[in-house]
């Protein structure tokens, strides 16, 4: 690839970067306009809302932060080394433990969501406390292929499989 060519890669990428980056707020807004347009201020949103941060919070911690941070070091090392079949036997470790994690996080969720609630949001009271558990509830198994889902997609990243 010349240098003209790497230089307008380089600049495309960095303006589809910068795109995204604008319009995911401008989503996220959009996402507020139209559930308080179509369903208003009510319990349920309340509650959704509560649990809805419980399940992006899971998995920004599992999948965004957790991950990355470890894997790819992690190969880097093992490639630099010569290792990387350990890394292999490491990383697949890491996933049991974080599907135990999660599957430990969903048992709570799911057997304990009125403790749940009450620590997430103490503030709410009747209607949206009772949706709010019960979202609690049913939403917390989410928890478990949350701690999987990136899992394969991680590991193939630092050793380029997808391309």
């Amino acid at each position: 690839m010349t240098e003209p060519t790497k230089r307008a890669s380089v600049a495309g990428r960095t303006t589809v970067l910068t795109a995204l980056s604008i319009l995911s707020p401008a989503v996220g807004l959009l996402v507020e306009i139209v559930m308080a347009w179509r369903f208003g201020a009510s319990s349920v949103i309340d509650a959704y809302r509560v649990v809805l941060l419980l399940i992006i919070w899971g998995q920004q911690l599992f999948v965004t932060n957790v991950l990355p941070n470890v894997v790819v070091p992690l190969f880097a090392e093992g490639r630099a080394n010569g290792t990387e079949a350990d890394v292999w036997v490491g990383v697949d470790t890491l996933a049991n433990i974080l599907l135990g994690v999660g599957v430990l996080m969903a048992a709570v969720l799911f057997f304990l969501p009125a403790q749940t609630a009450d620590l997430l949001a103490p503030g709410l009271v009747g209607q949206s406390r009772v949706e709010l558990v019960y979202f609690v509830r049913w939403c917390g198994p989410s928890f478990i292929p949350i701690c999987c889902q990136e899992s394969p997609a991680e590991f193939c990243t630092p050793t380029k499989s997808f391309g």
